[in-house]
């Protein structure tokens, strides 16, 4: 998190490491390199007073040239570091956010492969019961199968009966055609042989009643002559 307020010291190292870049140290160059810290009027201030204290004073030797020098390498080093830390963090940062996304990814892979094994357990369980309704049907069927097949087999055993009984009334027509047959053909030679009888009967009948005409006509005759004389 920002802070409120930078030093002078602050400003100066972070000054003389824009510098050693070979940068220009403006005030939002400064500012960057502070870390986004103190206000750009605090800022402004503090170079003022640098620049004044550079003014009124220069190094007097070697050591002290060394020193600020060797300062100003430790500072940029400094920063160096702090770049590259926060290049680290950034980096584990992005990597945290890879894996907090490949894990939420995960995750709804697993949600997403929970939810297809619980369908296809659905889906199991529903074709084990059409299956269990299926096997049902099939034993239905078999006993039913099983019952028609019997009354196949007694409506055969009844249709050889019948066809039995059929045969044996066929051979008893047969006999009875034959024999009421027969008995027409005696019927019609004993009506022939009664009829035979009957028309001589009828004749020597008819014979005898010509004969009795004849003989009236005759005693008639003779009656009438007896009457004349």
């Amino acid at each position: 998190m920002a802070r409120s307020g930078v030093s002078k010291e602050e400003v100066r190292i972070a000054r003389q490491s824009i510098l050693a870049r070979g940068e220009h140290p403006s005030i939002d160059a400064l500012r960057v390199e502070l870390g986004n810290t103190g206000s750009k009027s605090t800022i402004h201030r503090l170079l003022k007073e640098l620049d004044a204290e550079q003014t009124g004073h220069s190094p007097s030797s070697l050591s002290e040239e060394l020193g600020e020098l060797v300062g100003q390498l430790a500072n940029r080093l400094q920063q160096e570091a702090r770049a590259a830390l926060a290049e680290e963090r950034g980096e584990l940062s992005r990597q945290r956010q890879d894996q907090q996304q490949e894990l939420r990814l995960a995750r709804q892979r697993i949600d997403e492969l929970q939810a297809q094994n619980q369908a296809l357990a659905e889906e199991t369980r529903e074709t084990r019961e059409q299956a269990r309704q299926l096997q049902q049907q099939k034993h239905q069927v078999e006993l039913t199968n099983a019952r028609l097949r019997q009354a196949a087999g007694d409506l055969e055993a009844r249709l050889r009966e019948r066809d039995a009984q059929i045969t044996a009334l066929e051979e008893r027509l047969d006999q009875l055609r034959l024999a009421a047959a027969e008995q027409r053909e005696q019927d019609l030679r004993q009506h022939e042989e009664v009829s035979g009888q009957l028309r001589s009967e009828l004749r020597r009948h008819q014979d005898e009643l010509t004969r009795l005409n004849r003989d009236n006509e005759r005693l008639l005759t003779e009656a009438r002559l007896l009457r004349e004389r």
